[in-house]
């Protein structure tokens, strides 16, 4: 989010000066716009020409690190493209243009033409009225994994001691079943990995490095300061087949 507040400006004005024909007509959005009917609002970060005029378009920023860049070919990621077309639904807009200022030595700019799109914007509508219709009747989104793994933790931080039925549930006999394959498959590997390791501790004895065509190997000593964990409350996953001790997950 700092990044963000800090580069917004600089992208703005890095398209003002590879576009100067758009110089005097971007200007900075401090509006929020919504349709009520629909429940569906946005922020567009810029304006380019006057807010509610028929050429008018909106300017998103982004900014971002080449790595990332890697997400984008010859049009922007969908979710953008979705986020601008919001905001052109919202505020009216004729067009947008999504602005990525790439983090190289050079600060790379590149531009994606974002055109209103009825039958997408058709789907957004549809895509909201189920989401406030599900939030109505209480229904909790699916989570994405491994996305919503701390969320889930921080939402069930502690047990409500109740025992859960799942016998009707199709899906998690095969997923568990998997899990314990690979459980097994894992631990032979890390047993392995472990003699190997043992073999050449053992060959090293108190040598800090060692060399050999193709590998560079270091048992140095390494001093590790004391630290204190501070007591709390976990939840520990175990999953056992019935008849046997649970494993620890």
């Amino acid at each position: 989010m700092k990044r963000g507040r800090w580069l917004e400006p600089a992208v703005a004005e890095a398209v003002k000066e590879e576009n100067p024909e758009w110089a005097p007509l971007i200007h900075k959005n401090d509006s929020y716009f919504r349709l009520p009917d629909l429940r569906l609002g946005s922020t567009p970060d810029y304006f380019i020409g006057d807010q509610g005029a028929p050429a008018t378009g909106v300017l998103e920023c982004k900014s971002m690190l080449p790595e990332r860049f890697a997400d984008y070919g010859e049009a922007a990621p969908l979710f953008q493209t979705l986020q601008v077309l919001v905001q052109m639904m919202t505020t009216g807009a004729a067009w947008g243009t999504i602005a990525c200022m790439v983090m190289t030595r050079n600060l790379d700019l590149h531009l994606y033409a974002v055109p209103r799109h009825a039958a997408a914007e058709a789907k957004i509508a549809e895509a909201v009225a189920k989401f406030w219709e599900a939030v109505e009747r209480g229904d909790q989104p699916p989570p994405v994994m491994p996305q919503d793994r701390k969320t889930l933790a921080e939402m069930f931080r502690t047990d409500n001691g109740e025992t859960l039925d799942l016998s009707g549930d199709n899906a998690l006999p095969e997923l568990l079943e998997e899990r314990r394959a690979l459980r097994a498959t894992t631990k032979t590997a890390e047993h392995r990995v472990a003699e190997i390791e043992d073999e050449v501790r053992m060959k090293m004895g108190a040598a800090a490095v060692a060399t050999l065509p193709g590998y560079r190997i270091t048992y140095k000593t390494q001093h590790r300061k004391e630290t204190v964990i501070p007591a709390r409350d976990i939840r520990v996953l175990r999953i056992a087949q019935k008849g046997q001790e649970a494993n620890g997950q």
